[in-house]
């Protein structure tokens, strides 16, 4: 293009197409608006992490989870300078901008792993299908960085984003895994959904699912505190890894809606952490009361280095089940309850946190 044809050639978008130039000025706009997002949303829990680390160790899975909060923040702040910020090699942080996100993908679905493994620890096959599985996402990702690039645009130091379709392989397996293990994990619910005349059958189950009728306490707490949170990133993950499967979709749309869903499950994870962690320092909050019936009692556990502690207890009244026993929770990420068996066999109650 001609210097001299230009209105100004000192602004990047000068040099570009009229429609390539919008899809750039847009996704500015929605990456910054995204980073905006993700600061209100870390200021805004920053009372709650302070009032918990004055009462609460830090222990090894909240090192997870704060490393998985940098990453995130860096994986925002760096896609976003790649595509505003005046640089001397574009090359060299697309390939930053590449790694950092290969890294907090896999932590981001190792969340999901961790929420499994609390709901299935007697299902050693099916942990062991979800392991793998999470493997596969962390060597998609992995491969990801290879796959994107950048240069300048015309004569200034300011970037233009270009990727190759394989590099929607990261985010798909993303998508794949947390979608298989959501899914898994609602039904397992669903199927421990309290016996009425509703829910005998499997489409009863899953309508007084969906509206939540007919639930336990501690089912009622799960949906609220665990996948009440999980299925906003379940939908991100898919729309994200949808729009990179379309080649006619202009590059920097493509890896804004993979920041965006990035971002989603930062704050949705952080939501979920806080929950958890607000309800250890405080084992039995306003909105919890434990009811004094002839029905067994619920014991909500967390593993603490080898000792076990009793961090709260609610009581479950079932009409067609009793709970007879609780055993150990391992940590996780999120609020879930190990599988209800037949009252025959005895009920497990499994409490887990990441601690």
């Amino acid at each position: 293009m001609n210097v001299t044809s230009l209105p100004n050639p000192s602004t990047s978008l000068a040099w570009l197409p009229p429609d390539v130039a919008m899809h750039v000025e847009n996704t500015r706009y929605i990456l910054t608006a995204t980073a905006g997002v993700w600061v209100w949303d870390l200021l805004m829990g920053m009372p709650d992490l302070i009032r918990i680390y004055s009462s609460s160790s830090f222990k090894a899975l909240d090192a997870i989870y704060f490393t998985s909060r940098i990453t995130t923040g860096l994986f925002i702040f760096t896609t976003l300078a790649l595509n505003v910020v005046a640089v001397d090699n574009c090359e060299a942080l697309a390939k930053v901008v590449g790694w950092i996100g290969a890294v907090t993908l896999p932590l981001h679905t190792l969340s999901f792993f961790f929420c499994a493994r609390a709901v299935f620890h007697d299902f050693r096959r099916l942990l062991a299908m979800l392991a793998i599985l999470w493997l596969a996402s962390l060597g998609a990702s992995v491969v990801t960085p290879f796959f994107i690039h950048a240069q300048h645009i015309g004569d200034t130091k300011q970037c233009l984003v270009d990727i190759n379709e394989v590099f929607a392989t990261g985010i798909v397996f993303v998508a794949l895994n947390n979608g298989v293990t959501f899914i898994l994990i609602s039904t397992q619910l669903a199927r421990i959904t309290q016996a009425t005349d509703v829910a005998e059958t499997w489409s009863g189950r899953m309508k007084t699912f969906l509206r939540r009728d007919g639930y336990g306490k501690v089912t009622k707490m799960l949906m609220a505190t665990g996948q009440s949170y999980v299925l906003p990133v379940v939908i991100s993950n898919v729309v994200a890894a949808v729009i990179n499967l379309i080649p006619s979709i202009p590059a920097p749309f493509r890896l804004s809606f993979v920041v965006l869903n990035v971002m989603i499950h930062s704050c949705m994870t952080a939501r979920i952490h806080r929950n958890i962690k607000l309800g250890i320092i405080n084992p039995e909050p306003s909105g919890m009361t434990t009811v004094g019936t002839d029905h067994q009692t619920l014991k909500f556990r967390k593993q603490a280095h080898a000792d076990t502690i009793m961090v709260s207890q609610v009581t479950q009244v079932d009409h067609e089940r009793r709970a007879s026993s609780a055993t150990n929770g391992m940590e996780s990420i999120s609020t879930f309850v190990s599988p209800f068996k037949d009252e025959q066999k005895g009920a497990l109650g499994t409490y887990d946190s990441m601690a």
